[in-house]
């Protein structure tokens, strides 16, 4: 409700209230005006009849001096007792008194009546056009907070109406906003699927390019090996024809066959070691010492054990190679 309607009712019921004050105080007043009139009026009726009993009580008295004065004369003596015609033409006169005193009293009486029921109208008239302005008054007061409640329920009809709007598009927004969720959470997984299948694809990679150079790597190892047994192979059949055929190499002395021979296709070896089987000698070399290709073919013997195993049986590591 706007504030022109809110003032406007405001209004109304101020001068509702005002009316209905106007009204009260009004016929306050108009009972007040009673009251007096009222009472003016006991007080003159009530003077009245102090004087009729003032009047009443002086003809009373005349009418017994009379019959005193008829009783005893001036002498003292007893006069004739008054005749019964002579009372009752006092009784005539006092009643004559009272009936006059009456009238007079009715007849102020009557116009007070009428004066005061001339007030009563004229506040009866007054009173019932405060009371017409009053009723209208209200009829404007309820016509205007009829219109001004119309206005209220239509503004909150409108208000309702775009609460209802402003739902709505909450509503859609909302909507919007969880699609808009949902696209984004299927594109992620897609893209995480993606993103698997990549890892996948390059870890199946990797395994094939390993299994690829273990297999290049097992070819070349065979090779190697099967070299490595060919010249074995050719070693074994250069000391086999060397054994046949030594070279014999001058010592200059003859005390010792060490210096006699000079095979170099004897530090051809896989083996760990290479034994001096000779009893004197005993002694273990490495295969690339200078002193294998001087032992004597029947001397020579290649071993894989340990240096703890060949000493336990009596050799000695050699002073060249193992210094």
């Amino acid at each position: 409700m706007d504030n022109g309607a809110l003032s406007g009712i405001g209004k109304a019921s101020s001068d509702h209230a005002r009316n209905r004050s106007n009204i009260k105080n009004g016929a306050a007043a108009g009972r007040k005006q009673q009251e007096n009139a009222t009472l003016n009026r006991n007080r003159k009726n009530s003077g009245r009849v102090d004087k009729k009993t003032r009047n009443i009580a002086i003809a009373a008295a005349a009418i017994l001096l009379v019959s005193c004065s008829a009783l005893f004369g001036s002498g003292g003596e007893k006069e004739e007792p008054v005749s019964t015609a002579a009372v009752a033409n006092n009784t005539t006169v006092l009643a004559e008194i009272e009936e006059k005193q009456p009238i007079t009293t009715s007849t102020e009486s009557a116009a007070e009546i009428a004066e005061e029921k001339e007030q009563n109208s004229s506040i009866s008239k007054d009173t019932a056009v405060d009371t017409s302005i009053a009723e209208k008054d209200s009829k404007e007061a309820l016509t205007l907070i009829a219109s001004s409640t119309e206005s209220n329920e239509a503004e909150n009809a409108v208000r309702q109406s775009g609460v209802e709007s402003d739902t709505a598009s909450e509503q859609l927004q909302q909507e919007a906003e969880a699609q808009a969720a949902a696209d984004a959470a299927a594109l992620q997984a897609q893209q995480e699927a993606e993103a698997r299948a990549a890892a996948e694809a390059e870890a199946l990679r990797v395994q094939q390019e390993a299994a690829q150079a273990a297999e290049q790597a097992a070819a070349l190892q065979a090779q190697q090996e099967a070299a490595a047994a060919a010249a074995l192979q050719a070693q074994q059949q250069t000391v086999v024809q060397s054994t046949a055929q030594p070279t014999v190499v001058s010592s200059g002395g003859g005390e010792s066959n060490f210096n006699t021979y000079d095979n170099a296709a004897q530090q051809q070896t896989t083996e760990t070691y290479v034994l001096n089987t000779n009893p004197d000698r005993k002694k273990i070399h490495h295969p690339s010492c200078s002193s294998v290709k001087k032992i004597a073919p029947e001397n020579y013997q290649t071993t894989s054990l340990s240096i703890q195993e060949l000493q336990a049986q009596g050799y000695t590591l050699c002073g060249n190679c193992f210094r």
